[in-house]
């Protein structure tokens, strides 16, 4: 009687994918089950990074509000610098320029990093590090 209120406790802490997870591989060969969980590490991966991208706000999305601050109507304070309309489209250019160029050569320094470094581990650590407190 102790082993059967041991595993409803158990199926209680599993999360119901796991459960469903567990019971589908339960009769599969050794390496269908390998096969099974390359391709599920490859589409939670793959739907990890493409929320991370969804999520982020590049400069041409943040570049129209940055040039409409100093034409508000609605009492919004301009942003500033901004908010001076003879400079304006020299700063956005020169922020989305510096934004580019910092883009540019963090993914050439990534790149070497990743290439002495197992794939699995950088990808992780990467994931991790970019997780919002």
């Amino acid at each position: 009687m102790a082993s059967a209120s041991n595993s409803n406790t158990h199926h209680k802490e599993t999360p119901l994918f796991g459960i469903l997870l567990s019971k589908v591989t339960s009769r599969m060969e050794k390496e269908n089950k390998t096969e099974l969980f390359k391709y599920y590490t490859m589409i939670i991966t793959f739907l990890a990074y493409a929320s991370y991208h969804l999520t982020r706000k590049v400069i041409s999305v943040v570049s129209p509000v940055l040039q409409n601050g100093s034409q508000s109507e609605g009492g919004e304070q301009p942003w500033k610098p901004f908010d001076n309309a003879d400079n304006q489209d020299l700063l956005i250019a020169g922020l989305g320029s510096g934004f580019l160029f910092a883009y540019a050569f963090g993914m050439f320094f990534c790149g070497h990093i990743a290439e002495r470094v197992d794939l699995r581990y950088f990808l992780t650590t990467g994931m991790v590090l970019r997780q919002k407190p």
